[in-house]
């Protein structure tokens, strides 16, 4: 079932970036909507095994930087500044509570990216709130040994941020 997601979640990803002729908006929305798509497929995965497969990300990443390589070259210095310092903001927390994995601080560093400060800043606080939203709905007792899965909720939060700041993407 994985593979079959990577396989053509990803042709279908790519194809879409190389849809250059298109209008910008209609560009913008099916960068966005895809991004939401393969989100999901990585919030699925960490649910199952507890885990971001590192080239789930790794795709994620360089179909984000070949996007920008193509429509916005002068934009990836600013982003790679931005994917850094959320990937240290997560390896940070990671370290100091060990309750973040290094999947979660990649996917936080993608996501830094793919959306800039602004946007990332928002849609990880949106994810961080509903985040523990859900750990304070956890009976009292399951608390202490409970183990989120994040991804789910990161991608929440993109999908939150976009709506209402028609993402950065």
């Amino acid at each position: 079932m994985q593979k079959f997601f990577k396989k053509y979640l990803t042709k279908l990803f790519f194809f879409f970036l190389y849809l250059l002729d298109i209008k910008e908006h209609c560009l913008k929305v099916a960068v966005r909507t895809l991004c939401l798509l393969y989100l999901l497929v990585i919030s699925v995965c960490d649910i199952r095994t507890g885990r971001i497969p590192d080239c789930m990300t790794a795709l994620f990443f360089a179909a984000a930087f070949c996007k920008d390589l193509f429509l916005s070259p002068k934009t990836i210095p600013e982003s790679l500044s931005c994917a850094f310092l959320f990937f240290l903001i997560f390896f940070s927390v990671s370290v100091l509570t060990k309750g973040l994995g290094m999947g979660d601080a990649k996917l936080a560093a993608v996501l830094g990216y793919c959306e800039g400060f602004f946007g990332a800043s928002l849609s990880l606080s949106i994810a961080s709130v509903l985040g523990l939203l859900a750990f304070m709905l956890l009976p009292a007792e399951k608390r202490g040994a409970a183990k989120l899965p994040f991804a789910p909720f990161m991608s929440a939060g993109y999908a939150v941020s976009s709506v209402l700041c028609g993402g950065a993407l």
